[in-house]
């Protein structure tokens, strides 16, 4: 008799617990968040690179609404390096140069910058993308641009 009520104790007790549970999480809606898939995000944006080109990259920056740069690498312009005539955007914290798969935003600027100023960035913040480079680089205006993998 003595099993029967013990038995019959703990169901109650584990029957009084899950109700208990549920009361906690009555009212609670889960939103997941779809990861964006970077490629195809940034893709159409160089497929209408036409709203972009000859504009700022701030403005370009203000309609990426889904994710930001997270570092930015320069490309100094051929032949003559004084002058970055392309940067590097990279949506991780990696380097698209040392390791594969990553996509990149590589935007040629319409007037070269002096590689100087550039290079103060980087060695400042470690090529992360900080308010400081979004002032910096965010008159200059866009010639083109390339998605890349």
């Amino acid at each position: 008799m003595n099993r029967w009520l013990l038995v019959l104790l703990l169901a109650f007790s584990f029957f009084a617990k899950a109700q208990e549970t549920d009361d906690l999480f009555k009212g609670i809606t889960l939103c997941i968040k779809k990861p964006i898939d970077t490629l195809n995000y940034l893709k159409k944006i160089e497929t209408d690179k036409t709203l972009y080109v000859g504009k700022s990259l701030s403005y370009l920056l203000n309609n990426m609404t889904q994710i930001e740069p997270k570092t930015i690498w320069k490309i100094p312009k051929h032949g003559i390096r004084k002058l970055v005539s392309e940067s590097v955007f990279s949506f991780n914290k990696k380097s698209p140069f040392i390791y594969k798969h990553i996509v990149s935003l590589i935007i040629t600027w319409n007037e070269p910058i002096p590689y100087s100023d550039v290079e103060y960035y980087e060695q400042k913040n470690h090529f992360i993308f900080t308010n400081e480079e979004r002032h910096f680089y965010g008159s200059k205006i866009i010639k083109d641009i390339k998605v890349y993998r």
